[in-house]
């Protein structure tokens, strides 16, 4: 066979037994020899070990353990320069044919082979006889002949092969270089979404497909007062209070992760200090590089104070369609109490004009008094309502409290029960006081309208 070198070696060692053996020729190597002629002279192989070894297209050669050439086949000569004759029975560190630092290990590793007695495999620099260079493997067989130890090598041009590997050492090269710029690039590209992400104003998290929270920018941190290390690891419900809200919360994760973007989403978050934060968030499912769908990134928009603004708007219009309302109701009390106060005057001077025609005997003349004293109580009123139209601008002037007390008693003497008994206590000589007359009489009589109604019906007052 000759389809490997291995495979015609060994056929060649048994050839070679076989003609040591058969024929009583011997191989007559002068193995511990150091002249050159001496081992030339008995470096005779069998004939048919050398037509073998001829025939082979790659370089052969026949080794003594010494490193003395014994044979090599016309393909080592043209691979070396040198031809037989210039190198059987010399050593191949004589011809220097391998570089220096080189020639130490080829003859431990021809020794080696031989005391192992095993195929060795090993790379070389050859230097031809015009001392160009060529990097070859040599591969080594130890053969056994008649006691004796030869070592066949083949050698095989691996130029072509380095050429390979040098243009791949150059591009493996290249490539690191790529994947570290990329890499830098990346990192950079990570460094900077980091810093989107953590300088945004939205208060940024993610949460995984378990609804545990992943990541938690510094907004989170500002808005609900949680430090990252306190809720990076937690359920992404427990911030949300209300039971109804989570569920809710819960399902709109699973429509995110199933591809949906959800926006305008409304979240009540509780803080920190225990106080709700009302919350716009938009939803969204992270897309990682296979395509999976394992993170769903919530930004949320503090609309707290937005909505307590809100809040007091709608106070504030609130109030101002209130005070509009009664502006109104003061306008219609303000023509009211004009009317009414025409009216009480028509009603006061006939009264008046009645008094002058009764006697100071006659029954009637009280009861006129009456009517005078109550169109003045009238009148006070429809001044209350005035003052009230007028946005509480009323006139002051001096008054008798004591008067005020009479006149309120008197009127409360016909109108309250007989059953309740009316006592006045004053004290003579008070200084008169400053304020409205009718305001402090109004008070008065709803007192004492009060506590009469306290006497089921009997009492003193």
């Amino acid at each position: 066979r000759f389809d490997s070198p291995g495979a015609v070696f060994y056929s060649g060692a048994r050839i070679l037994d076989a003609c040591l053996g058969g024929a009583g020729g011997g191989l007559g190597l002068a193995m511990g020899g150091d002249s050159r002629s001496e081992a030339a002279s008995t470096s005779v192989l069998p004939e048919g070990l050398r037509a073998i070894l001829r025939a082979r297209p790659e370089p052969h050669f026949v080794l003594a353990p010494e490193g003395l050439f014994v044979e090599l086949n016309p393909a080592a000569e043209e691979l070396t320069g040198y031809s037989r004759d210039e190198t059987v029975g010399r050593s191949f560190l004589d011809l220097d044919l391998l570089a220096p630092t080189e020639a130490d290990a080829a003859s431990s590793g021809l020794r080696s082979s031989v005391e192992q007695g095993a195929p060795r495999d090993e790379e070389y620099t050859l230097i031809r006889k015009d001392r160009s260079s060529v990097p070859v493997l040599v591969r080594a067989y130890p053969l056994e002949a008649d006691g004796r130890t030869l070592v066949i090598g083949v050698v095989r041009d691996i130029s072509r092969r380095r050429e390979i590997e040098q243009s791949l050492e150059v591009y493996k090269m290249h490539l690191e270089k790529i994947v570290q710029e990329r890499t830098v690039a990346l990192r950079a590209s990570e460094e900077r979404y980091r810093q989107v992400v953590e300088r945004s104003p939205s208060a940024i998290l993610t949460v995984d497909r378990a609804g545990t929270i992943c990541t938690w920018n510094r907004a989170c941190e500002s808005t609900l007062g949680y430090q990252a290390e306190r809720v990076v690891g937690r359920a992404f419900t427990e911030l949300i209070p209300d039971p109804a809200q989570a569920a809710r919360a819960g399902a709109l994760l699973e429509r995110s992760w199933a591809g949906e973007v959800l926006t305008n989403v409304e979240i009540a978050y509780r803080g920190a200090d225990g106080a709700p934060r009302h919350m716009v968030s938009r939803l969204y499912p992270l897309i990682g590089p296979g395509g999976e769908r394992d993170l769903c990134v919530v930004a949320n928009t503090d609309q707290t104070e937005q909505l307590q603004a809100e809040q007091e708007r709608r106070q504030l219009e609130s109030e101002l369609r209130q005070a509009q309302k009664m502006e109104a109701i003061g306008l219609l009390a303000g023509g009211v109490a004009h009317d009414m106060n025409n009216i009480l005057g028509t009603v006061m001077g006939l009264a008046t004009l009645c008094r002058l025609k009764v006697g100071p005997e006659d029954a009637l003349g009280d009861d006129l008094a009456d009517i005078v004293r109550a169109c003045r109580r009238g009148r006070e009123l429809t001044l209350n309502l005035l003052g009230f139209a007028r946005k509480g601008k009323r006139q002051s002037a001096p008054f008798g409290v004591n008067d005020v007390v009479a006149d309120v008693a008197a009127m409360l003497e016909r109108t309250i029960p007989k059953t309740v008994r009316i006592e006045c206590a004053l004290e003579d000589g008070l200084a008169s006081v400053e304020g409205d007359a009718g305001q402090v009489a109004h008070a008065l009589m709803n007192l004492c309208i009060n506590a009469k109604d306290t006497m089921e019906g009997r009492g003193t007052l």
